[in-house]
C-alpha cells in the first residue's frame, strides 16, 4: 500500500514538473526561434542558410549607359528573395527602400553590386523594394501584391520635376542627388 501510494505521489510530482516545463520552457524556445528566424535575415541568409544574393539572378536593363533598373532573370524557388519579396521572372527593381537603383548603384552599370545591395541594403533590412510587374508598379513584400497607388495621399509634400509636374518629395533621395550632383 505505502509502495502504491509513493508511486502516485511520484507521478503527481512527474506530472506537475510536465506542466511548468511545458508552461515555461516551451514559449521560451518558440521565442527562440522566431529570434534565430530575425537574426539569419539580418544576416542576409534564408532559412536554410544560404546567402541571400545566392538566391536571385540578376542583369541590366538591356540598352547602354548607366543601370537605371534590374531585371530579375531568376528566383530559386523557395530561396530567400522569393519567400520575402515574392519575385518572380521578368520583374523590373527599381527602387531598394526609398531609394531608386539608379543612384543607389551611383551610375554603375554592374547587376552583381545591384544584388548584392538588394542583399544588403533591402533582404538584411526588412526594406520594401519596388517593381515594374507586367506593366504595374507594385511594391514587395506586400501582402495582397496589389500596386501601389498613383494617387498622393499627401499633396502639400509636393515638388515640380524637369517636366513641369508634380511628384512626391523624398528627403533622402533629394539628399542623395545633392551628393552626387557635388561629386560631378
Amino acid at each position: 500500500m505505502r509502495g502504491a501510494f509513493g508511486l502516485v505521489s511520484l507521478l503527481v510530482v512527474g506530472a506537475i514538473i510536465a506542466l511548468l516545463f511545458a508552461k515555461y520552457s516551451i514559449p521560451a524556445a518558440q521565442e527562440g526561434k522566431k529570434a534565430q528566424d530575425q537574426v539569419r535575415q539580418y544576416s542576409g541568409r534564408d532559412d536554410d542558410g544560404t546567402p541571400a544574393e545566392r538566391t536571385i539572378k540578376l542583369d541590366a536593363e538591356p540598352g547602354s549607359g548607366p543601370l537605371k533598373d534590374l531585371v530579375v532573370l531568376s528566383v530559386t524557388p523557395g530561396g530567400g528573395m522569393e519567400k520575402f519579396y515574392g519575385l518572380r521572372a521578368g520583374d523590373k527593381i527599381t527602387a531598394i527602400g526609398d531609394v531608386d537603383v539608379a543612384t543607389l548603384l551611383a551610375g554603375g552599370n554592374d547587376p552583381d553590386f545591384g544584388r548584392e545591395m538588394l542583399a544588403q541594403e533591402g533582404f538584411s533590412k526588412k526594406k520594401p523594394i519596388t517593381v515594374i510587374r507586367d506593366g504595374q508598379t507594385m511594391q514587395l513584400p506586400s501582402a495582397s501584391g496589389a500596386p501601389l497607388s498613383t494617387g498622393n495621399p499627401n499633396p502639400q509634400n509636393q515638388q515640380p520635376d524637369s517636366s513641369g509636374g508634380a511628384k512626391p518629395s523624398n528627403p533622402l533621395q533629394d539628399q542623395l542627388n545633392l551628393i552626387k550632383g557635388a561629386g560631378q
